[in-house]
Order: C-alpha cells, then structure tokens, then sequence
C-alpha cells in the first residue's frame, strides 16, 4: 500500500517529560517500547540514494515489513519547507531472510545497518496519526506523522517538551556521520541485564555501512 508519510522529526532532551505530557493529554501507547533493526539496501554505485529513495527491510519484534520511499511530487505534496513528505510503499513479510536474499540477486545489497527501540502513541482525536518516539545510539527522538493541521495542533500541546528546531535528516543519515567521526554506542540487546548500550569499535563493527547517508 502506498500512501503519503507527512512528519516532523525532533529531538528530545528529557524523555520521561514527554512521556508524562503524552499521557496528560490523553495519548494512550499503540505499540510499547520494541526493538528494531533496520537494513537499507541500495546497488554497488548506489543509485538509490542518487534518487533520494530508500529500500529497506525492518524486523520490528516479531513483525518483518519491507518498505520503499521516495519524493512526492512537489505540486501536490504539503508544504516542504514545513513537513518533510515522502511516498511511501510497505508491506509485511512472512520471511525477512528469504526477501533479502531476492533484494542481493537482483543487485541490491546491504547498505546500512542500524538499530534503535521505538515506541509508538496515538489520541483517539486522529487514530490515524502517531507520535513515535526512537532510542537511538545518538538520542531520543519525536516523530510526529500524520494530517498537517494534527501535526500543527500536537505541536503546539507539547511546545515545552520539544524544540521548535526539527530535523531535515534521516536517522541513518545523522547515525551514519556519527559513526564516521567517533566511537559511538551501537544499541544491543542483552537479555541477561535488559536493553542496554554496548560500546564498540566504530571501525570494525560498522565500518562497511558508514559511507551510506539519505
């Protein structure tokens, strides 16, 4: 199914506000707080990113979705100095391996990698918008998806918990630079202690996705 995926993107300083604020204001939790992990695929002369599109395959818990984005057509899409609006078309998958071996026969390989916990609410205002939050190895942070005007108005109801400054990158862009000029946390799951973060070695344990940017 295709459809058009209108956000914000911003980061958040302090979590736990947040989350009492959302709940404050009547948001109730969709899906709670789930590990993810993400692989981007693209061509050896990544003609994808060329094209500002992305082909991605998501494990998310026990849920495998596969899911293509690309522009919208700057004619009929909501303002973009605003919103940032991309086309997107995604599905479930019985068998997230099997299609990734499909994706490298057909000339696409793994591109990037990367990882975080997200948490998913929605207001019975708009059922069909999300506040999503992410746990990511270089922070916490807010997406807000849905009809513009919900957007504006879920904006405007938690100003004092997120900055008026959003983000324009993709996480993996703004993971991806990260990697490249530090050591950073590469999120895990250690199911002896719970979720945690283990510092690695920027250089071995990513090294061959960090040229990938959105």
């Amino acid at each position: 199914m295709s459809k058009a995926e209108i956000e914000l993107k911003l980061p958040i300083s302090e979590p736990p506000a947040l989350q009492k604020r959302l709940l404050e204001l009547g948001f109730h939790i969709d899906t709670p707080r789930t590990f993810e992990h993400n692989t981007l695929y693209d061509t050896p002369s990544r003609d994808l990113r060329a094209r500002t599109e992305i082909l991605r395959i998501r494990q998310y818990g026990n849920t495998c979705i596969v899911t293509h984005k690309g522009l919208a057509d700057p004619h009929s899409a909501p303002d973009a100095s605003r919103y940032k609006v991309r086309i997107e078309t995604e599905t479930t998958v019985g068998d997230g391996p099997t299609l990734a071996a499909i994706f490298e026969r057909l000339g696409y390989s793994p591109a990037f990698v990367y990882e975080k916990y997200r948490t998913e609410w929605s207001h019975a205002d708009e059922p069909s918008a999300h506040v999503v939050v992410d746990e990511t190895p270089i922070g916490t942070y807010a997406e807000l998806e849905g009809p513009p005007d919900w957007i504006d108005r879920t904006l405007a109801r938690l100003s004092r918990h997120l900055p008026h400054r959003q983000l324009w990158q993709a996480l993996p862009r703004l993971e991806a630079a990260h990697r490249k000029h530090r050591r950073k946390p590469y999120l895990r799951r250690d199911h002896r202690t719970g979720p945690g973060l283990v510092t690695v070695s920027a250089a071995k344990a990513v090294a061959p996705f960090c040229r990938y940017s959105l």
